[in-house]
């Protein structure tokens, strides 16, 4: 398992978004915008039970 720690301080005049990449390339990416009030995200992640798949979770606050 992996953490990553994003602080999120500081001024974002198009706000703060989330994306994430899928297939081997990043061929597919999803982005969602998150609220202005977030500071911190910490991204988990490690290998799933299948050996191609990737446990993540993710929790801002």
């Amino acid at each position: 398992m992996w953490t990553y720690t994003y602080n999120l301080d500081g001024p974002y005049p198009d706000g703060k978004w989330m994306q994430c990449g899928y297939g081997e390339h990043d061929e597919m990416t999803l982005s969602k915008r998150i609220a202005d009030h977030i500071s911190v995200c910490v991204i988990t992640y490690g290998k799933a039970t299948k050996t191609s798949q990737q446990q993540i979770q993710i929790n801002c606050r």
